[in-house]
């Protein structure tokens, strides 16, 4: 559990350095298994309402924490809300409990949404520059078709004035067709 490492995704006023680390594997494997929010002052009257769960609380105190609210999306852990107030915090009721659970509920709701957004923007993305590819490469086929040809008629039609007038407007179309291709 020592080897976890949490990515902070936005903070006000709380640091949390390397030290933070063994209790933030505790506190997912804690909440894993019970999904409990962790009052930190709850802790430290009495860590029995916590089985299992042993973590430094003067480290979260030194830092102000009171609440952590682990966040599920699904079923699955994905992180913690932490809370920190400078003030005597109350002991959580029942209602604080399920209020913290409910914004940790949306919360998980919005980040979920959020990722499935991003994915979703980064597919448009990779259908757009396929289908950009996609075009790329049938232009190029057509250039390319109309200069073998060219190439493929030489030998035979070189001296006929007419053939050549030919090949300058199809070289002449290619050119512009390839500076247009290289413009988009």
């Amino acid at each position: 559990m020592e080897n976890k490492h949490f990515l902070i995704k936005h903070s006000e006023d709380i640091e949390l350095n390397e030290s933070f680390n063994k209790d933030l594997a505790l506190l997912e494997h804690f909440t894993k298994n019970q999904g409990w929010i962790i009052d930190i002052n709850d802790y430290d009257e009495d860590p029995l309402l916590y089985p299992g769960l042993f973590i430094q609380s003067k480290n979260w105190h030194a830092i102000g924490v009171n609440i952590i609210v682990p966040i599920f999306i699904g079923k699955a852990f994905y992180g913690f809300f932490i809370l920190a107030n400078s003030n005597e915090a109350k002991k959580l009721n029942w209602e604080d409990r399920d209020l913290f659970f409910a914004i940790a509920k949306q919360l998980g709701n919005f980040i979920s949404l959020n990722e499935a957004n991003n994915k979703l923007a980064e597919s448009k993305q990779f259908d757009a520059f396929n289908q950009m590819s996609a075009f790329l490469v049938h232009d190029l086929k057509n250039i390319q078709a109309q200069l073998a040809l060219i190439t493929s008629n030489a030998v035979q039609h070189r001296d006929n004035p007419e053939f050549v007038d030919d090949v300058f407007e199809t070289v002449e179309s290619a050119t512009e067709r390839l500076a247009k291709v290289l413009t988009q």
